[in-house]
């Protein structure tokens, strides 16, 4: 239904070529779910934000 994506820096950029995510789930119920995610390089830096909003048919 939904994807953003926010980018924080011109170029998301790490160190050592790994990245920390962090998903949390906000909702989930009725066919709908909606998370929020960050995503961090080595340094600590928040290179990137983005939520998704979802639904299942069936």
């Amino acid at each position: 239904m939904t994807w953003l994506i926010n980018l924080l820096t011109p170029l998301p950029t790490t160190d050592d070529g790994w990245f920390l995510l962090q998903a949390k789930g906000n909702y989930a119920e009725q066919g709908c779910s909606s998370q929020d995610m960050a995503i961090w390089n080595i340094r600590g830096q928040a290179v990137a934000v983005g939520m998704q909003s979802i639904a299942i048919f069936g």
